[in-house]
């Protein structure tokens, strides 16, 4: 084991690790950062930048098929997607460049590989090179979150996608889509392939889109959304997915089948944190605080209510965390404090 003590590990360098990282860097602290796939996390690689991107390139492509409004022709204006994913591969990389250079500036150290926490603060790390065994005085877990897939009779069959399957297919084959969620993933979905002329259908269990958001807007989101010729249901669970064709979902009380277009995307149901991945079998915490990370903001999906930085929000450990209970303090930011059980048999957790 090294001799070196860092005054800060951080595990995951996604939004919440590598700010982390730049400000622990600015406060003079000793700080590594460790990540086993890309710079930036699912935000900038898989989920927020790849879709915002996809909406720029979409808005312009409506707003030429109304150019002659303005006094401009455009003739035979059309699409290519293939060059759409060029553009939204470019951002990504853009982006994660920018973010590479930040953390070069702030001379902050960073290490590809996959981390394993163990007891006393040591964090085992495997690379191409080799392990490394790496001691912290603080340790924070910002290994953000992952999808939930629902368990619908049906889901595995080929025509049904996640946003990372759907974000990166190179050939274009959505003339139907349904989606199902409609949160902020699934309405971005459904907004970027209706105005590239897909037949959307966009399905919510809530009884509204948007839920963890103030009404207002969810009900100005619907509207927008139908006035762009997507169908949106709200208050209804999807039942099964049945062949190419059909799909059974559940409105309110009453039971029907009905045919919807495919494939099926399955947009923001749910997300699970991915912590659990980084501890090691048989290690226990005692008198030690652990920072956990997270840039998810499905925040409504748990028992939080607190105002929070909509870009880093808490995520609970469930199950194997239990909350007793939950204060909100401040350090140099917006922290959760939380006493847990003795599954780490530590004197508290901080989420961030």
């Amino acid at each position: 084991m090294a001799d070196h003590i860092y005054d800060l590990i951080i595990i995951g360098a996604g939004p919440a690790g590598y700010t982390a990282a730049l400000r622990a860097a600015a406060m003079g602290m000793d700080a590594v950062l460790i990540e086993k796939k890309a710079l930036g996390g699912s935000c900038v690689n898989t989920g927020c930048i790849p879709a915002k991107a996809l909406l720029q390139a979409t808005a312009v492509y409506r707003d030429m098929l109304k150019a002659f409004r303005f006094g401009i022709v455009a003739e035979k204006v059309s699409f290519d997607w293939r060059q759409m994913q060029i553009y939204k591969n470019e951002s990504v990389e853009s982006f994660r460049s920018m973010i590479q250079g930040m953390l070069e500036k702030a001379e902050v150290e960073m290490i590809h590989g996959d981390a394993r926490l163990h007891a006393d603060n040591v964090v085992r790390v495997t690379t191409s090179k080799g392990a490394l065994t790496l001691k912290g005085k603080n340790v924070i877990l910002a290994t953000g979150s992952s999808p939930v897939i629902p368990d619908i009779p049906g889901i595995d069959l080929p025509q049904v996608m996640t946003s990372r399957d759907i974000l990166r297919m190179d050939d274009w084959n959505f003339d139907c889509l349904t989606v199902i969620g409609g949160g902020v993933i699934g309405v971005e979905i459904a907004t970027i392939f209706a105005a590239l002329g897909s037949s959307v259908t966009l399905l919510e269990q809530a009884n509204r889109l948007l839920e963890s958001m103030d009404p207002m807007i969810s009900e100005q989101m619907e509207a927008n959304l139908r006035s762009k010729g997507i169908e949106v249901h709200c208050n209804v669970q999807v039942m099964e997915i049945k062949d190419r064709t059909q799909v059974c979902f559940l409105p309110i009380d009453k039971f029907e089948f009905c045919d919807i277009c495919q494939p099926f995307f399955i947009g923001s149901v749910c997300r699970k944190c991915s912590v659990q991945y980084v501890f090691s079998g048989n290690a226990r915490f005692r008198h030690d605080i652990v920072l956990l990370l997270s840039a998810y903001h499905g925040l409504h999906m748990y028992t939080f209510h607190q105002a929070v930085n909509p870009f880093v929000v808490v995520v609970p450990l469930e199950p194997a965390v239990h909350i007793q209970r939950h204060t909100a303090i401040t350090v140099d930011a917006f922290y959760f404090a939380v006493q847990t059980d003795d599954f780490f048999q530590q004197e508290g957790i901080f989420f961030f």
